[in-house]
């Protein structure tokens, strides 16, 4: 029976509910292809059509690992949550967290059905490889495997449809996302063009990390552009999580910066007028930097130590003791004078505790030779202060 043929038989099957035919039809086509994730998902929906509870665990299970396997680790990842939550204990999913948890992949492991399978070929390449390795999911990729189950155990996982809103801007936050499968769009508002898509492996929501404890808003709105699963994870879990295990806050506060860098760059003169690649490179040289409040960021009459980006806090601008200005999350400050290396007009101190990304004057010196639009507004800049 051709591909398209037996396909039709088992949708036709689970339509007249005879769901022990539609079972058998969909295992022998993951007996056919055992890596594509399709068929073990169909089982599993069709035994939960079933209510046979083992027979649907199998099938998440294989699912999962078929996902992790063809590159779509947090679609299995969703698969081994939608497990767990049935049964923790099972040993089929014990078996497969550890794989995912590990990037030790065994080869896909496929039903019995009634129909023979092929003589296994001795001469055959790919039955040398027994296990793969998934390069790791970077946000996990350091959890033990009980902390691992323990973070998917009290992840909720979102089945969302295409415009849904996930939060709004202002929205309290206690929680941060990780796309298994879809894409989101970030907005500054509901009303706002996006200012980035984010897909299968993607997390979002993590200032909620940096600002716990201090009545966290969401400082955009999220929304779905495909149909999307999101895992949830609750930030008393992560917090509990990166007191074990501070690499966790590291890779989330390295991804986030990388965004907010880029972000703040692109719209931020004359650092618009790079490219891509160039921006990237000048924001690798940032580094986190904490500060208490009160501390002297830039004092007025002497150069900028460093260029800034305010990730979370709050700053206050003042010239003579005057203050000028307030700054939030997502400002850039120390610009001019670190490109012009004059004084500073105008001094910046913490009003609140601090988390900043800091690129020391000497070094962007170092790269800004590499950008000659940047040496050019340098000088033009100096030019306008001298006059």
């Amino acid at each position: 029976m051709e591909r398209a043929e037996m396909i039709a038989a088992a949708e036709a099957a689970f339509d007249r509910r005879d769901l022990d035919e539609a079972i058998r039809r969909y295992e022998e086509l993951e007996r056919r292809e055992p890596t594509d994730p399709t068929w073990p998902s169909r089982i599993a929906e069709v035994c939960r059509a079933k209510k046979d509870r083992p027979g649907r665990i199998q099938g998440l299970c294989r699912a999962a690992l078929a996902f992790a396997q063809s590159g779509v680790p947090m679609k299995g990842i969703a698969m081994a949550k939608l497990a767990l939550a049935l049964d923790k204990d099972n040993p089929h999913t014990k078996a497969v967290m550890e794989a995912l948890n590990s990037g030790e992949l065994p080869a896909p492991a496929v039903p019995v059905v009634d129909a023979p399978a092929p003589a296994p070929d001795p001469e055959s390449e790919d039955l040398q490889i027994s296990v793969s390795i998934l390069p790791p999911i970077a946000l996990f990729s350091s959890l033990s495997a009980s902390a691992f189950e323990e973070l998917l155990e009290s992840a909720e996982l979102h089945e969302l449809e295409p415009g849904h809103v996930v939060f709004n801007k202002g929205d309290a936050a206690s929680s941060m996302f990780v796309v298994a499968e879809g894409e989101v769009e970030i907005l500054l508002d509901e009303q706002s063009p996006a200012v980035a898509t984010l897909g299968s492996g993607e997390f979002f929501g993590e200032m909620s990390l940096f600002a716990r404890g201090e009545g966290a808003k969401r400082g955009g709105t999220v929304r779905t552009t495909t149909k999307a699963q999101l895992l949830e994870l609750r930030l008393e879990v992560l917090s509990k999580l990166i007191q074990e295990d501070p690499s966790i806050l590291s890779e989330v506060l390295r991804v986030f910066g990388e965004r907010l860098i880029a972000n703040v760059l692109r719209k931020a003169e004359p650092f618009d007028a790079l490219s891509d690649e160039e921006r990237d490179a000048l924001g690798e040289r940032f580094r986190p930097t904490n500060v208490r409040k009160g501390i002297s960021l830039i004092t007025q009459g002497t150069p900028a130590a460093g260029l800034f980006i305010l990730i979370h806090g709050e700053v206050e601008v003042r010239r003579n003791e005057e203050v000028l200005a307030e700054l939030g999350s997502g400002s850039l400050f120390g610009e001019i004078s670190v490109m012009t290396g004059l004084p500073a007009t105008a001094s910046v101190v913490a009003s609140k505790k601090c988390l900043l990304l800091t690129l020391a004057a000497d070094e962007f010196q170092a790269v800004a030779r590499d950008f000659p639009a940047l040496m050019t507004h340098a000088a033009k800049l100096a030019s306008d202060r001298m006059s």
